[in-house]
């Protein structure tokens, strides 16, 4: 038996609100193009205070069941929906590809870094992108996956580490993650 959220039935199927369908289709996506058709195709569904309200129950759910990475996917598209709801999609999608390109260039940096003080030196610079906000985290965590994916054990184990510097410096703040991330 199919669980009617995490794997809805299709359209037209009795049983799953539209809007759950429409909000499992946008944040699995295969890309980011047909994240844009969804948001586009679904907008009378997904701009609405119901959609916007079933995604806050969904990310409570997920952190109150400790699946954080999955709390953490699902949160990047809030501020996607409800800036799409306010001002339009156009605007808020350009918003939501900036803040994705940020994040990556300021992981890049992170990850290209020469040694432990550049490091230290771009995870303070750039905090609001790496810290502040889930969306490198999400980035992070795909990367890991693919690397696994092409058995790149060595830079998976090494983005997992930048990975928990990361979400420790969420939770700790930055002198103490990175303390603990030097230790490892």
């Amino acid at each position: 038996m199919l669980d009617p959220f995490w794997n809805p039935p299709p359209n037209g199927s009795n049983g799953v609100p539209e809007a759950t369908r429409a909000l499992w289709a946008l944040v699995n996506a295969v890309n980011w193009e047909e994240t844009r058709s969804v948001l586009t195709e679904r907008q009378a569904i997904l701009l609405t205070d119901r959609a916007l309200t079933l995604l806050r129950i969904i990310i409570e759910n997920l952190s109150a069941q400790n699946e954080i990475a999955e709390a953490e996917n699902w949160s990047q598209y809030l501020p996607l929906l409800e800036e799409a709801s306010a001002y339009g999609i156009d605007g808020a999608w350009s918003n939501f590809i900036s803040t994705q390109n940020k994040a990556i260039d300021a992981l890049e940096t992170l990850i290209n870094a020469a040694g432990n003080d550049e490091k230290l030196v771009v995870l303070e610079r750039e905090q609001a992108l790496l810290i502040g906000s889930t969306t490198a985290r999400v980035i992070l965590r795909g990367s890991i996956s693919k690397q696994r994916e092409q058995h790149d054990e060595e830079l998976a184990e090494y983005l997992e580490k930048l990975l928990l510097l990361l979400e420790d410096a969420q939770i700790s703040g930055i002198p103490p993650a990175w303390n603990r991330y030097k230790a490892l």
